[in-house]
């Protein structure tokens, strides 16, 4: 209820008014895009830019008695600020550094290098994974096999006959995307998928790893 009259002119009203106005939010998720925010008074109520963005700065600093320690870029203040690709009320920019108590916390250069080392790791444990996965299948299938005979899978299919010599056998099931050929090494970036961009495992450039 405490917002069912809301109207999105509300900040530049107030500012109009002689008001110190400042937005705010108690959900975890929008707080974390003020900025956002703050450009609605700029398109609902034509606010100037710099002014809207004190709604979310400078205003809820005075507002709590500490715009002499935080709020804007002066010296002597605390250094948290944000860094962005461009005009901070754009939906369009990036943060690219974000400093608090004169400590870079975030950067996106360094974002970028975590991300790479983290999905080279990924692809190193999944590749370990399916190696051992096939590796161990095969001993048991050879195990199986008597003299002069295919080996006898859960499914009646021979793991080197077709359809199922295409895929490696597991239990009483097969897995579909770990072929049994040479074909592997070319088919893990779509198992590798699975895990980092929701794309299905079973989807295939090459198609040598089309589901049956």
């Amino acid at each position: 209820f405490e917002v069912e009259d809301a109207i999105p002119f509300n900040g530049a009203l107030l500012h109009e008014a002689g008001v110190l106005t400042s937005f705010n939010s108690d959900d975890a998720e929008l707080a974390c895009r003020l900025n956002a925010e703050a450009a609605k008074a700029v398109k609902y109520g034509g606010v100037a830019p710099e002014e809207a963005l004190k709604f979310v700065t400078l205003n809820p600093a005075k507002q709590l008695r500490v715009g002499d320690r935080i709020g804007s870029l002066d010296p002597g203040k605390d250094a948290d600020f944000v860094i962005w690709s461009g005009p901070p009320l754009s939906t369009y920019s990036r943060a690219e550094q974000t400093w608090i108590d004169g400590r870079c916390y975030f950067s996106s250069e360094r974002d970028a290098e975590l991300r790479a080392r983290a999905s080279s790791e990924r692809q190193r444990l999944v590749a370990k994974i399916l190696a051992e996965s096939v590796g161990e299948k095969g001993g048991e299938k050879g195990g199986e096999k008597g003299e002069g005979e295919g080996g006898d899978a859960a499914d009646g299919e021979g793991a080197g006959e077709e359809p199922g010599g295409r895929w490696a056998s597991r239990g009483g099931g097969r897995l579909p995307w770990v072929p049994a050929s040479a074909a592997l090494p070319t088919c893990l970036a779509a198992a590798r998928g699975l895990y980092h961009d929701g794309s299905s495992a079973h989807n295939c450039t090459n198609g040598c790893c089309a589901a049956p």
